[in-house]
Formats: structure tokens, sequence, C-alpha cells
């Protein structure tokens, strides 16, 4: 092979340090570092997705289990309540027991009256979530109370307060809502499996409730002579012979305040939220506000009633004139 003069190498050394070549070499590792950092990218992207999707799966099935107890809350009471009624109440027959059962199952929603914008704004100032554990817990504790009471007065007064604890409705709402990120597909699936659960909570916590209710009275075989249970069990159910309902709805509360605990994501910003140790005097002065408003719409309303009585004809020969 015949060596290469000078000439020829000269030739070739000023092509390879032309700028032409150096951009194209340029233009070549470019292409070839972005090829390889494709793959790596979309592979990334799917993790990120599947990641997300997880975690909205979970998300949902804590808010359905959350709702699915609100509906416990509110209709596990309806098939026992007239016979609590005869149970608390001496003078109370079947014949009488009508309203008192009435007041039983309509102290939770009066209950609900008096708490739900509160509970609002708390999710607003608080986080959602944070509704959420606190509304699970209390409720639990109201809901063993009731089962518990003694007299009347007592479970009307637990009932109530359990109302006044229910505060899941909105923030689940609003959660399914924030958690879908502009998606409106995914927030109307969410949104009807979500609130399909209220449903399914009137289907089976009635039949529940019923089956569980004086459980000495409707099985007196495994306490008699049948299967075993007496003694202290005996005693203890037909002294509460409610508590066995509750028991359910406290285990769905615990259910819900750990679903809500660890995987549903708070959608309220962190620099939106407040701190913890504010929320008493937030509340007291929420309901200062709530009150004073309320007050002075009455007055406005008392107000603008006398001013129109002053405006009418005191008699018809007023009218004729």
């Amino acid at each position: 092979m015949a060596p290469r003069n000078q000439h020829e190498e000269s030739s070739e050394t000023a092509v390879n340090s032309s700028p032409q070549h150096s951009s194209k070499m340029k233009h070549l590792r470019y292409d070839t570092n972005n090829k390889e950092e494709q793959p790596q990218q979309q592979t990334a992207k799917q993790q990120k997705s599947q990641h997300d999707k997880r975690k909205h799966t979970k998300s949902t099935i804590a808010l359905c289990l959350v709702m699915l107890t609100n509906s416990c809350l509110q209709i596990s009471v309806f098939p026992y309540s007239g016979y609590m009624a005869i149970h608390l109440i001496p003078n109370a027959n079947e014949e009488n027991t009508g309203r008192y059962a009435g007041l039983i199952a309509s102290f939770y929603m009066t209950g609900r009256i008096f708490s739900s914008f509160l509970w609002g704004r708390v999710a607003d100032a608080y986080g959602r979530t944070f509704v959420m554990k606190i509304s699970s817990a209390l409720c639990a504790i109201f809901s063993i109370l009731f089962g518990l009471s003694t007299s009347f007065t007592s479970a009307l007064v637990f009932r109530f307060l359990c109302g006044v604890s229910s505060g899941t409705m909105g923030p689940v709402k609003t959660s399914v809502s924030e958690l879908s990120k502009g998606n409106q597909d995914l927030e109307n699936k969410t949104m009807s499996l979500v609130i399909g659960m209220w449903g399914w909570g009137f289907l089976i916590f009635p039949a529940l409730s019923g089956a569980l209710a004086e459980p000495v009275k409707q099985y007196p075989h495994l306490f008699q002579g049948g299967g075993g249970g007496g003694g202290d069990l005996e005693e203890f159910l037909e002294k509460y012979p409610f508590v066995l309902p509750n028991l359910v709805v406290f285990f769905f509360c615990v259910v819900s305040l750990v679903g809500a605990t660890f995987f549903v994501e708070e959608t309220l910003p962190l620099e939106q939220r407040r701190s913890v140790r504010f929320i008493l005097s937030d509340l007291v002065h929420w309901f200062r506000g709530m009150f004073s408003s309320i007050a002075s719409r009455f007055q406005r309303a008392h107000k603008k009633d006398y001013e129109d009585g002053m405006a009418l004809p005191l008699c018809s020969s007023q009218v004729k004139q």
C-alpha cells in the first residue's frame, strides 16, 4: 500500500477540523443520546402513571368506605328504634312507641343541621382528610355510647352528638373532585362509585342491625341450654340489647379512620392549611359569626314585617276609599 503524501493528510485534517464537519458530529452525538434517553423517559412516565393510578384506586376505595360508614350511621338505627324506645321508656308500648322511635331516628339529622356548615369551614381551613379522621373517631365513640344508653334522654343526646360529629359527606365529594385533577371522565366515574355506596349502605345495614338487635330474645337457643353462650355475656346483652348493631357501626368508623389516614391524599395545599392549635378559637369565632348572622337576618325580617304591617290598611273602609 502506497504511503499517503503530506498533501492528502493535510487536506483530511482540514476537512475534519472544518466547522461543518464538527457540527455534523455534534448532531450525530445528540441524536444518539436522545434516542437512548427517550426509552428511559417513557419508562419513567409509565411508572409514574401506574403509581398515580394505584394511589387513586386506594383513595377511591377509602372514600367509598367513608361514604358507606356515613350511610351506616344514619340508617342502622331504623329497624330497632321502636324496640329501643320500649326498652328505655317504662310506659312505652307498641301503641305509643312510634313518636319515640321517630325522635331517636330524627335526632341524628337534627345534629347534622347544626354542624354541616361548620364541618365545611373546618375542611377548608384544616384539610379534607382531617375532617374525615376527626368525624370518624367521634362517630365511633358516640355510636358505642348510644348502644350503651340506659335512658331515653341519654340515647337522644348521644344520637344527636353522633349527628353533630358526622361531617364527612362534603369533604368526600370535594376530595373526589380534587383527586381527579381536572379529568372529567375520571371524576364522573369515581363520584358515581362513591355516591353509590350510600345506596349499598341502605341495602345492607338495616338487615344487619335488625338481625343483631336484642340477640337474647331473637336467639334464645344460643344462651339458654343451646350453643353455650349465657353467663356474663347473656347478662350484658340483656342489659344492653342494642349494643351489637352499634359495634358494627364502631367497626366501620374505625375502618374509615384507618383508610382516611393512610390511603386518602390530602388535596388542600399545605400553604392554605391552618395549624390545629387554632381550631378551638376558630370554632368559637365561627359559632359567634353564625349565630350573629342568624340573629341579624331575623331582626331584618322582623323589621320588614313590622313595616309592611304598618303600611297595610287598618280596616276595609280604607281599602274602599
